[in-house]
């Protein structure tokens, strides 16, 4: 795969030099907004890149991913938000998807369901489910470890 084409036959042409790929889907379970991590090819290695759904579906938000090296312009923007939505349409049923948090602490309805403590997911429920902090810088972190043992005491019965 050399880039992304349009068209067929004839009247195939190009309209990204490198290739790219929706590898997942994550959703905010507070806000409920979607991220789309995109992978590209660029200097002979793949990149990635997780974005806001909206900003990828968007022809003049999407062009700011071209300061990370993503393969789109200001000319090509359009038909690459049009292969994008047709890749995650295809590929939406067995695309990974999972569940971030912007905020560390109680998660869920009025915030008693299960707590989120670095990288750990901290429930006396066990169909919660994964769960992942996000942090705006979009770094993840586990630095909060040790102030789980008063949560599991709590989710235990304990006090």
């Amino acid at each position: 795969m050399d880039g992304i084409e349009a068209g067929g036959g004839a009247t195939r042409s190009n309209v990204t030099s490198a290739p790219a790929v929706i590898l997942s889907r994550s959703v905010d379970i507070s806000s409920r907004e979607e991220f789309l991590e995109l992978a590209w090819r660029r200097d002979g290695y793949w990149h990635t890149h997780m974005a806001a759904r909206e900003a990828v579906m968007n022809n003049r938000q999407l062009t700011a991913l071209s300061a990370h090296g993503f393969p789109v312009t200001s000319e090509n923007a359009r038909m690459v938000v049009l292969y994008l939505n047709d890749y995650e349409a295809a590929n939406l049923a067995v695309m990974p998807t999972s569940r971030i948090s912007h905020r560390f602490g109680w998660q869920g309805e009025d915030d008693g369901v299960s707590f989120l403590v670095g990288e750990r997911l901290v429930t006396a429920r066990p169909d919660t489910g994964g769960l992942q902090f996000r942090s705006s810088s979009r770094e993840t972190t586990s630095s909060h470890a040790p102030l789980a043992a008063p949560v599991l005491s709590r989710l235990a019965g304990g006090g």
